[in-house]
């Protein structure tokens, strides 16, 4: 049981500590420079009072470094989170007003009368991890531009194209049919052949560092007892939609004035048109834009390719494709599978959805009426917003698109749905029923790991 608590209230430059006795009576304030030569100074400090006991704001952001070279010293370190002592600042105090000395007594406050908080451990084992995860990914990172570049050395040697799942095995068959008699062919084949020396070279390095973060579990008791002991979370922001053909955006404007990528003529341009792989805005530019609106509607729903059209009227938005139309605006007569509640007026069809018990189910545009929404109440979003096909892209303003590879950024499921891997960390209230979103993902990494 420690005697005394040392609250440290962290920073780049200096370290505001004020020391409570059991009762909370200050015994002694100081700050002491984040150097060398400062935490000699406060160890030494320090050792007047036996038993003692740490408390850090922050042990995984600014307070980090101090709270480890304590722990090495030997010394028994508390994580006190910013939003605990925010709140003892607040009713201590009086009021919210900041300075490091009153932090530091927050702080202090937060450790004498809180007993469970975290206990700060060597991280011995968290850094080699985090170094080797992050060198994993930056050879995952190369591998992909990699593949990328042969994919595109190959295509541009076989008539028929290369498949889009291309490893170095495949590649390496595929090189071998090759023999090219033109010049430029034979240096096309030697490219590719260099980078399949390359990709083969980084599968190995890839393996290799699987190797070591899985002697580091091992070495943390097996896959199980690591899992037990650490949180995790892996996750991925969306995933991706093969590609097989491109939008012809541009076509059906050409009767209009539409403003270049350049800028020029921008005075008298009635559109712009802004592709974005799966997606893609309009605006329009004129003074007369409302009257302006419904024709590019139309117009936007006639293109080849196009599944969906999204613009404003008066204070709803509008959805329109093959199968029909609808508006919608935030109500009160049916609830999403997130439980927000909307007012939906229209043919429920065009996004293929149905109401069960009053509730709105949506498979193929997962949470399509909240993301529609929350597009076009961007200041800065297009008048007209329009979401591909499956199987479409609209190229960009150079021509350049992913076909037969993939891309995203529709409402569709193909480009929506991403995967979510968990451990140690509490399921956020309301996502039991698992209706996930990105969204729900910053608050897990705030509450468990203190860091957003």
């Amino acid at each position: 049981m420690p005697k005394v608590i040392l609250g440290v209230d962290p920073h780049k430059r200096l370290n505001a500590v004020v020391v409570l006795n059991m009762r909370g009576v200050v015994l002694a304030r100081r700050s002491f420079t984040n150097t060398t030569e400062g935490f000699r100074e406060l160890r030494t400090f320090s050792r007047r009072w036996r038993p003692r006991r740490w408390a850090i704001e922050g042990c995984n952001g600014v307070g980090k470094h101090l709270a480890q070279r304590l722990v090495a010293a030997g010394e028994e370190v508390v994580d006190v989170s910013t939003r605990r002592a925010a709140l003892v600042r607040v009713f201590a105090e009086g009021n919210g007003r900041k300075n490091d000395d009153v932090d530091a007594h927050s702080i202090a406050l937060v450790a004498l009368h809180t007993p469970d908080l975290p206990v700060v451990h060597a991280d011995d084992r968290a850094v080699t991890l985090r170094l080797l995860s992050q060198r994993r990914q930056e050879l995952v990172d190369l591998r992909t531009q990699c593949v990328c570049r042969l994919h595109r050395d190959l295509v541009a040697l076989l008539a028929g194209g290369a498949p889009k799942r291309l490893s170095a095995k495949a590649a390496k068959r595929l090189l071998a049919t090759i023999k090219p008699r033109d010049e430029v062919g034979r240096l096309r084949r030697r490219l590719a052949a260099q980078k399949l020396v390359e990709l083969v070279a980084l599968d190995t390095k890839i393996a290799a560092a699987d190797a070591e973060l899985w002697r580091v579990m091992e070495a943390g008791g097996g896959a199980d007892a690591f899992l037990d002991e650490h949180a995790m979370i892996v996750m991925a922001d969306h995933s991706h939609s093969h590609v097989e053909r491109t939008i012809d955006l541009n076509g059906p404007f050409a009767d209009r004035r539409v403003l270049p990528p350049s800028g020029a003529g921008a005075r008298h341009a009635e559109i712009a048109l802004c592709p974005a792989q799966r997606s893609a805005m309009i605006y329009v530019l004129t003074e007369s834009g409302e009257s302006a609106v419904p024709r590019v509607v139309s117009t936007a729903r006639a293109i080849e390719g196009v599944d969906l059209v999204m613009w404003w009227e008066a204070e709803r938005v509008r959805i329109g494709g093959e199968r029909g139309e609808l508006s919608f605006a935030p109500g009160d007569e049916i609830a999403d599978l997130r439980g927000r509640r909307w007012s939906i007026d229209g043919e429920l069809d065009t996004l293929l959805a149905h109401v069960e018990d009053g509730v709105l189910h949506c498979e193929h545009y997962p949470d399509a009426l909240a993301r529609v929404w929350a597009a076009m109440s961007c200041p800065t979003s297009g008048d007209v917003l329009l979401s591909a096909e499956p199987a479409y892209e609209f190229p960009d303003w150079g021509n350049r698109a992913h076909v037969r590879g993939g891309s995203h950024g529709s409402l569709h499921r193909l480009d929506s749905l991403g995967a979510l891997l968990f451990c140690g960390v509490d399921v956020p209230a309301g996502r039991e029923d698992g209706n996930w979103s990105i969204a729900d993902i910053a608050p897990m990494v705030v509450g468990h790991f203190g860091a957003a």
